[in-house]
């Protein structure tokens, strides 16, 4: 048994909202609500640093946007009108509400956060999903 087994484990992981076990249940229940997130066209964009992001939906179900800071420092993504427009998200303005995270930028479930797309800044290994207009 390892040395921690009384602070982690399930039971801990259950009442912390901060846990990755949150985490996933946040993921899943944002797949389940938004079809986007698991049928709809995946565009990749161009890396920046070690800032991986992606796009998911289409028209019809909605657009997303998935940045993940692979990296351990502090990192930023700037989305661009034309990395938007070739992936057929017209209109843009320029923000995007976030509806999940790894980090604390919901700040409880059914709560949204808007936020400019001009320069997204990530701590080192945050990920952040972005619903666009």
């Amino acid at each position: 048994m390892s040395a921690d087994f009384a602070t982690a484990n399930v039971a801990s992981e259950q009442r912390d909202s901060h846990s990755t076990l949150a985490l996933y249940r946040r993921l899943l229940a944002l797949r389940r609500s938004a079809p986007a997130i698991s049928r709809g066209e995946f565009r990749l964009l161009p890396r920046q640093g070690d800032v991986v992001a992606y796009l998911r939906g289409d028209a019809g179900t909605g657009r997303y946007l998935v940045l993940v800071n692979i990296g351990t420092s502090a990192g930023a993504y700037a989305v661009t009108a034309a990395d938007l427009a070739a992936a057929g998200v017209k209109g843009a303005r320029g923000s995007g509400t976030v509806v999940a995270g790894s980090h604390d930028r919901v700040t409880g479930p059914g709560r949204a956060r808007r936020i400019a797309l001009a320069r997204v800044a990530l701590e080192g290994n945050e990920a952040v999903v972005i619903r666009l207009r």
